[in-house]
Order: structure tokens, then C-alpha cells, then sequence
């Protein structure tokens, strides 16, 4: 039997971005003709026995993870076994610190929501939310994201007020993540791993702009990733 398509984090059926989630995936089956199982997972119950047998994860926005910990082992997981994985919203902001704490060698890299007082802040609030807004992005022309969108600059609406801690964007370019998208002031808004099926970060939701027949780029490369897995 194929793996399952996880979605990793806490569902909240009040939340609009999870209900987005599901109905993206539901349109982007659909549009490809396709099926493949696809549940949600509470990061308290993760079990790495089904984890290491699915066939793609999606790190879920909205944070409020009950154990942030069990999260980062299962990108770890993700990326060292080329499972397909995307994240949007707090999954990019996970996917950043899997890499710093895994790859860039910051052991104590932390997310200010959840560790006010960590002495690495890589995660920390934007000076100005994005809660809410729609905002241009340049594609790297070299990069996946660019191959899905076709365009060098899109447009994509954000819900989070969290992202990458300035101080450590030159770690962040020094290492072997791709930095494929960026704002009109350059901040990291798009990451990705050129050796790897498909692990992608967006801090935007792509999600919410899928809607039938039409179904969001980014989601339907993803969708055919792991049904390819």
C-alpha cells in the first residue's frame, strides 16, 4: 500500500489555513486524477515508524506545536530521507531551524514564540507582521519554485508575524539551503534543498490561493513529489 500524505501539527478546524490545507490537497487529487490517504498528525502522538514509511509530510502553519522537539526530528527525517516535505508559515520557520540546529552546527537556534529567553534567537518577530497581507516575491531563477511558478515575481498572502532573525541571514546563505525566494527588501521568504525531491519552505500560504481546477503551483508540484515518492 502507498505511504500517506502527513500533515504534522495540531488541526484546528477554526483555523483558516488548516482548513485551506486540506481543501488544497483535495483540489490538487482531483485536478491530477489521483489519490493517496492524507491525515492529520499531532506532533504529541508522532510514532517515526509511520513517519519513516509516509510518502510526504506537511509541516502545518499555526503554530502551537505541543512538542516543537518531535517536529524538528521529523524534518531531520524528512530531509536525510528524501521524503517529499513542505512547509508554509510555521513549517518554514521549523524547516530554518532543523537546518540551524542540524546543519549549521547552532545547537540552541530557538523560536522566540516558544523560548522568549533562548540564547540563539534565530526565529524572532518581523518588525512588521505580515498577518494578513499579499506581498510580491522574486523567484531565483535556478530554483524549483521558479520551475513551478514559470514567473520571476509572484504575489502570495501571509498569516504569520515570525520569521528568520536578520543577524543570520549570511549563515543561512553559507550553507547548502537555496534561498529561492526573497521580498522587495530582500528578506527570505521561499527555501528549498537543490538535492532533494522536493523540501520546500514558504513563509507565505500558498494554500489559500488553490482553488479548483486551477490548483496552486508550488501545491501541485508537491502533490505529484510525493505521489512520485
Amino acid at each position: 500500500m502507498p505511504g500517506e500524505l502527513l500533515k504534522l501539527g495540531e488541526y484546528d478546524s477554526s483555523k483558516e489555513t488548516h482548513l485551506a490545507t486540506d481543501r488544497a490537497i483535495d483540489q490538487t487529487l482531483r485536478h491530477l486524477k489521483a489519490e493517496i490517504i492524507h491525515r492529520w498528525v499531532p506532533t504529541e502522538e508522532f510514532d517515526f515508524d509511520s513517519l519513516e514509511t509516509a510518502a510526504g509530510f506537511w509541516i502545518a502553519t499555526g503554530g502551537n506545536y505541543v512538542d516543537s522537539g518531535k517536529l524538528i526530528e521529523a524534518i531531520q527525517l524528512a530531509r536525510v530521507c528524501k521524503i517529499p516535505c513542505l512547509g508554509t508559515c510555521s513549517g518554514f520557520q521549523h524547516i530554518v531551524l532543523e537546518y540551524a540546529q542540524n546543519m549549521l552546527g547552532i545547537e540552541h537556534a530557538g523560536h522566540t514564540e516558544y523560548q522568549p529567553e533562548t540564547p540563539e534567537p534565530f526565529i524572532t518577530p518581523l518588525p512588521c507582521s505580515l498577518r494578513g497581507k499579499s506581498m510580491r516575491i522574486q523567484l531565483s531563477r535556478d530554483s524549483l519554485s521558479f520551475r513551478l511558478y514559470k514567473e520571476l515575481i509572484i504575489e502570495e498572502k501571509y498569516f504569520c508575524s515570525f520569521g528568520i532573525n536578520p543577524r543570520y541571514s549570511q549563515a543561512v546563505q553559507d550553507g547548502p539551503i537555496a534561498v529561492s525566494g526573497v521580498d522587495e527588501d530582500g528578506a527570505f521568504r521561499i527555501v528549498e534543498y537543490a538535492d532533494h525531491p522536493f523540501m520546500v519552505g514558504t513563509l507565505f500560504v500558498p494554500q489559500v490561493a488553490s482553488v479548483d481546477r486551477q490548483p496552486h503551483p508550488l501545491i501541485e508540484g508537491f502533490i505529484r513529489a510525493v505521489l512520485g515518492y
